[in-house]
């Protein structure tokens, strides 16, 4: 009885330690079949790359894409704000971002809000401005004309007035000048490119005339001249022979 109890329990020690293996791998297998099954795709794996970078852009300009949209479509309120806080900060690539904006109802709104503490300062940047790229006077006056009139009381009332509009009255005269000078420069070419333009009608025009005679020119051709000549020849002893016969009934009366 003993023999057969150790027999069965080294069988079954035998049996056990030749089966654990193979659940082992089939286990394994099982597991990283599943892994497999669960893992990502490569275009999973691109669109998460994606969406990573695109938070990460977000996140680390956040400020500028609110820039951006408000002055898309500015409204008074929203650029009075990014007015005064780029004045504030000195943020001057803030401040272009506002310059931008050419609406001059928007910008009357927009200087009708702004602080009397940043007029001058204001006033000073904009003279700047003209002073360094004159070819943006046109959206710069809109701002300055805006802050003169808005904020003319305030402005008679500082005392160094004139120290700050000096430049600016300088700036404005000079490009003053030069526009007169180019305006008379102006009319000197309109009147010489009108006589340039004169002539050249005047000499197509004649030339057209030379053409039609030329056109009209006789040709000599010397055997139509003979057979002209031969029949006024005929012709005349036609006449003297009618004559002749004229005479000779005369004479028979």
């Amino acid at each position: 009885m003993s023999k057969t109890k150790a027999y069965t329990e080294s069988a079954t020690s035998k049996l056990i330690t030749s089966t654990t293996p193979l659940s082992l791998n089939l286990a394994a297998q099982s597991a990283s079949s599943a892994a497999a099954s669960q893992e990502p795709s490569l275009q999973d794996r691109l669109q998460t790359l994606n969406l990573s970078l695109a938070d990460e852009t977000a996140t680390k300009r956040p400020f500028s894409g609110k820039r951006h949209d408000l002055l898309k479509t500015p409204t008074a309120t929203s650029l009075h704000n990014l007015l005064t806080q780029s004045i504030h900060s000195g943020d001057t690539q803030l401040l272009e971002q506002c310059l931008q904006v050419s609406d001059p109802v928007v910008i009357t709104a927009t200087i009708k809000r702004l602080p009397a503490a940043q007029v001058v300062p204001l006033l000073n940047l904009l003279t700047v401005r003209l002073q360094m790229r004159p070819t943006r006077a046109k959206s710069l006056i809109e701002w300055i004309r805006a802050v003169v009139i808005c904020h003319a009381a305030f402005l008679m009332t500082n005392p160094s007035l004139v120290s700050h509009l000096s430049t600016l009255h300088a700036t404005l005269t000079t490009r003053s000048e030069t526009f007169t000078k180019l305006l008379k420069l102006s009319g000197r070419l309109d009147l010489v490119t009108s006589q340039i333009a004169l002539r050249q009608s005047r000499a197509q025009f004649s030339g057209d005339d030379d053409d039609d005679d030329v056109d009209g020119v006789v040709v000599y051709d010397e055997e139509m001249e003979g057979d002209d000549d031969d029949e006024d020849d005929d012709d005349e002893d036609a006449d003297l022979d009618e004559l002749g016969g004229d005479d000779d009934e005369e004479e028979e009366d």
